[in-house]
């Protein structure tokens, strides 16, 4: 009967946890639109992967793309085989693996927190990841780190598994989901668990419980997962991938700052605040808590401590890896969030928590108010300036943002006043209510930021057939968005490289996307109706918006030029 209690128990969270994934990864994946630059890039190679059945060629257009390995491409080439048809696209189906991957990594962290302590602390650290922005933004778009985090929960909890229990398919697990981990990012998961088994073993000075982690079959499974593909990439790019993914790549990032993501030490500590919002809500007495129990272990159960340390292996050791790497990404530290939450619901489930820390926790709850607020009156702002259209609109998004101000200041007393349940579940409805209103009904609905959507748009108002489709080719020499790409096909020119002379003109041959931000526009544009009037042709005109790219922080103004039967309303 207590067996049967616990499981129903565990099955009554399992579902609970399932259901908040739902409600914060769905809301606006299929209105949001595909997002440059990184997700449109793997959104498009994965689509000609998809439309070639070459599942070893990674490319967007005609570049080979080897910065990662081909899991994530082979996950949405599924997807889109699946759910989608020929030339369509689907962004939100290219989006599944990241939701399925964002659900793995918070019941992962449930398991292993129970694990580590129990169910309470374990469902407390699983809402908390579910919740946080990153995990929230990163389970909205196709990229690989959704993934990668479900699957470095997953050692996560296996290593635990194995060093409380010694559970033979948990060994399964860790192997399967390091294997999986290189197909997905390369050896990033293999350095967070190895750096977590190296501090632990040195830490307390004991390792007879890892010898349960080498069984042979497990490790033959493991290599089986990715050594084939590794061996097969070698012969069939002539190691250009390699040369790529661990030279020009991962291994750049190592030693200087790339595309401009620099930061200083200390960069993932400030951002934590806001990527791991609203758990951030009890990082700075989390932070103390774990420092008492590491100088003060007698006065803590055995259990704690034990959970404690684990939990600082799996954190810190990355964590100061990536603090001192000159490139900075928020994502980067988004692997070891899991471990974070641990960490945090241990720390709040133990009475010592309601005792102690006081200046620590005010000191958060004054920070986590700061941001709460911005975040909100952000959105609220945004609301009201591009997308209420009457009074009633106004007042429901003022009503609303006012909610979610209320539900989160309550948080934060409840905080304050040590009544952490209380304050946890209003932190969680608000970040609900806000998420909600974030993707689905605010970042969907910002024309100026959707420039390609915008532009596709036009074509098929004006009934140009989309290149996917066969229509006529496409010059896009200023605004090279991958989106663009995306949503028109990988036909178009981009390279910013045009020969006027060159050019065959015929009725609808040519289409030239400008952006009269650029100053050659004006030039290029008087050039193109030359040429076209020197072979009998008129091109005609279509503004198709005045936006901003925000991958280049620079205001666009985007008009179509193509060629049309000669008559009194046209251009010359």
């Amino acid at each position: 009967m207590i067996i049967n209690l616990h499981t129903r128990h565990e099955l009554k969270s399992i579902i609970a946890l399932i259901t908040l994934c739902l409600f914060m990864f769905l809301p606006g994946i299929s209105n949001l639109p595909v997002i440059d630059r990184d997700e449109a890039r793997f959104a498009q190679a994965s689509v000609q992967m998809a439309e070639t059945g070459d599942l070893m060629d990674i490319k967007f257009q005609d570049q080979s793309r080897y910065q990662k390995p081909s899991g994530i491409y082979w996950l949405q080439t599924v997807s889109i085989k699946l759910l989608s048809n020929k030339s369509e696209r689907k962004i939100w189906v290219q989006r599944i693996p990241s939701i399925i991957g964002g659900i793995i990594a918070v019941l992962a962290t449930y398991w292993s927190t129970t694990n580590l302590v129990n169910n309470k602390a374990g469902f407390i650290a699983a809402s908390m990841l579910a919740l946080s922005c990153l995990m929230v933004f990163e389970s909205h778009v196709a990229k690989t780190d959704a993934i990668l985090v479900g699957l470095s929960a997953l050692s996560f909890g296996a290593i635990i598994s194995l060093r409380n229990y010694g559970r033979n398919l948990s060994c399964w697990i860790l192997w399967l989901s390091l294997g999986l981990s290189i197909l997905i990012k390369g050896p990033i998961v293999i350095i967070i668990t190895s750096l977590t088994l190296i501090s632990l073993a040195i830490w307390e000075k004991e390792n007879k419980w890892m010898k349960r982690i080498i069984k042979p079959i497990p490790i033959i499974s493991f290599v089986l997962i990715w050594v084939p593909w590794a061996i097969f990439m070698w012969l069939n790019t002539d190691g250009e991938f390699y040369t790529a993914s661990l030279n020009n790549d991962f291994g750049a990032k190592l030693f200087k700052s790339q595309e401009s993501h620099s930061g200083p030490i200390g960069y993932y500590f400030l951002s934590i605040w806001l990527t791991l919002w609203p758990t951030c809500l009890v990082i700075l007495p989390t932070i103390g808590f774990a420092i008492k129990v590491v100088n003060d272990k007698k006065i803590f159960e055995e259990q704690i401590s034990q959970s404690v340390r684990f939990c600082i292996a799996a954190i810190m050791p990355y964590w100061f890896l990536i603090e001192i790497i000159p490139t900075k990404l928020m994502h980067y530290a988004l692997p070891v969030f899991p471990a974070i939450c641990s960490l945090s619901a241990i720390a709040l489930t133990h009475p010592l928590m309601k005792t102690n820390f006081l200046k620590l926790r005010n000191a958060n709850i004054i920070i986590f108010l700061l941001i709460s607020f911005t975040l909100t009156l952000l959105i609220s702002a945004i609301q009201l300036n591009y997308i209420a259209k009457d009074t009633k609109h106004v007042f429901f998004i003022i009503s609303i943002g006012f909610s979610i101000i209320c539900l989160l200041s309550f948080s934060a007393i409840s905080m304050w006043k040590v009544k952490f349940n209380f304050g946890l579940i209003s932190a969680c409805i608000a970040t609900i209510l806000l998420s909600f209103v974030t993707y689905k009904a605010t970042l969907p609905r910002l024309p100026m930021f959707q420039v390609s959507e915008q532009i596709m748009a036009e074509f098929k108002k004006n009934e140009i057939l989309l290149p996917r489709y066969g229509g006529p080719p496409v010059l896009s020499p200023h605004f090279k968005e991958p989106s663009l790409v995306y949503n028109l096909g990988q036909e178009i020119n981009i390279s910013g490289d045009i020969d006027i002379e060159k050019i065959n003109n015929t009725p609808n041959q040519q289409v030239f996307i400008l952006d009269y931000k650029n100053n050659s526009s004006i030039k290029l544009e008087k050039n193109i109706i030359a040429k076209a009037k020197k072979d009998s042709f008129c091109t005609k005109s279509i503004p198709v918006i005045k936006g901003y790219n925000y991958s280049k922080g620079k205001s666009v103004d985007i008009r179509i030029l193509y060629n049309s039967k000669c008559n009194k309303n046209s251009l010359n």
